[in-house]
């Protein structure tokens, strides 16, 4: 939204003018006359009707000091553009940071050059890593630090990530942008495989069903919609029972969750029963389509409504 630009002075003739009159007394006492006939109170009305004039004057800035301002600023308007869209185009060029300075410079600068031409809008995150094959400081050293910036792209079906042409176009923008000797990498996240067992039980009259809680619960982990306020589960964050437990308890119909057991995929590639899902890095997000949720759904009087 535009600023409203104020004002530097909205006193009007008659204000001034009366100000004036009021401050006559202060000066002198003979002067008792305040008609306009009175030749003092012409003069005085006219250094009132100047100072207006001034005052106009001093608010208003034509348009061609404005096109310069803006060729200061490195915009320059266009043919069919009208002056005051063109300040807008430059004070929106002014709040975009030309470089990657801090993390949420990089996240701005990454999700700005994913949707150029038309690309997707995406989901970043900027974390300092460290790079094993880069060495810095005395004897061993210690590995260099690294900027990773992970790109998950709002996009349909499971696991998204970037493509090879998304994370060349978002490094190229960045190498321009960073600081110099700014270590950088584009990746995608690491998903880890996991699967959810929970059993419901339901209050009495409630519609509540299994493919509602199972829904549920595979949009809470969704990388892209995920997690407690809607913007996806965060990066780096291992799945809690305890964070289900709530978040199930807050559904709809919901008695109270009788069971909640969690498994995740081995390095073996056998699963096994985990306390918690261990994403593993800090570009972890957990991967639990619909179909590694199996939900039991059972009324207070008992009985089961499905799996």
């Amino acid at each position: 939204m535009t600023l409203l630009v104020p004002r530097l002075d909205d006193r009007t003739f008659d204000q001034l003018a009366a100000e004036g009159r009021a401050l006559i007394p202060r000066y002198t006492g003979i002067w008792t006359d305040f008609n306009p006939s009175d030749p003092g109170i012409t003069l005085l009305e006219l250094f009132a009707y100047l100072t207006e004039t001034a005052i106009f004057q001093l608010d208003q800035v034509p348009a061609a000091s404005v096109e310069n301002f803006l060729r200061l600023v490195d915009v320059c308007r266009r043919d069919d553009e009208t002056v005051p869209v063109a300040v807008g185009r430059a004070l929106d060029a002014l709040h975009t940071p030309q470089r990657a300075v801090t993390a949420e410079d990089f996240e701005l600068l990454a999700r700005n050059a994913a949707q150029e031409d038309g690309g997707p809008d995406a989901r970043v995150r900027y974390v300092l890593g460290s790079d094993p094959h880069c060495r810095c400081g005395a004897g061993e050293g210690v590995p260099a630090p690294l900027a990773l910036i992970v790109v998950v792209p709002r996009q349909d079906g499971a696991r998204p990530g970037p493509d090879r042409e998304l994370t060349e176009k978002i490094f190229d923008a960045l190498r321009e942008a960073r600081i110099v000797a700014t270590r950088l990498h584009v990746v995608g996240p690491r998903y880890t495989a996991g699967e959810v067992t929970v059993e419901i039980v339901r209050k009495p009259g409630g519609g509540l069903t299994v493919a509602s809680v199972r829904e549920a619960v595979v949009r809470f982990l969704d990388p892209l919609t995920g997690w407690f306020n809607g913007e996806g589960w965060p990066f780096g964050r291992n799945v809690f029972p305890s964070e289900l437990y709530q978040m199930l308890e807050g559904l709809d119909g919901v008695d109270h969750v009788a069971r909640l057991e969690l498994r995740q995929r081995a390095d073996q590639g056998t699963v096994v029963p985990v306390a918690q899902i261990d994403v593993g890095a800090a570009t972890g997000l957990p991967d639990v389509p619909a179909g590694n949720v199996t939900v039991t759904v059972t009324d207070v009087e008992s009985g089961s409504a499905g799996a």
